[in-house]
């Protein structure tokens, strides 16, 4: 059975609009806030980083306690609490692939979490979000890429 996702119009925005705050000059991320239940995984919020203290142009990296804080603060808007179930960032080359150091720290937050998503944002251009592709993570690491869709509307 392949995992599927669902992912709230209103992340999406969130995470577009990093990439343009940066121009697609520097790589940002997040955390991705939501519902896991089995195979299916429901986002409805994500974090989105302090652009003015991005400062990696190839490589980004996650302020924990900073991050958890702001998804902290988010669940607390909700009236069925969401929880921390993945993390995303921009790749400014628009590869697909993770890097090694993408590859640790998905293993590393997946012991964590238990089974959890990792996202690849990828940009076209300067700054428009031309594509998520979103993995669920096992604790030794393995990843499988998903079947995500935005609300109704169906992302390549």
């Amino acid at each position: 059975m392949s995992t599927q996702v669902t992912i709230s119009k209103k992340a999406i925005r969130k995470i577009a609009a990093a990439i343009a705050a940066v121009n697609n000059s520097r790589e940002v991320g997040g955390l991705f806030m939501g519902y896991r239940h089995s195979s299916k995984y429901r986002i409805v919020d994500a974090t989105v980083p302090d652009c003015e203290k991005c400062s990696g142009v190839a490589s980004f990296v996650l302020d924990g306690a900073e991050e958890t804080a702001k998804a902290e603060a988010l669940a607390g808007r909700y009236t069925n609490t969401p929880e921390i179930i993945g993390v995303w960032h921009s790749h400014i080359w628009g590869d697909a692939v993770f890097s090694l150091q993408d590859e640790e720290s998905n293993r590393r937050l997946a012991q964590i979490l238990g089974n959890c998503l990792s996202a690849l944002a990828l940009p076209e251009k300067q700054s428009n979000l031309r594509k998520l592709m979103i993995w669920e993570i096992v604790p030794a690491g393995e990843a499988k890429i998903c079947r995500a869709a935005c609300e109704t509307e169906n992302i390549p």
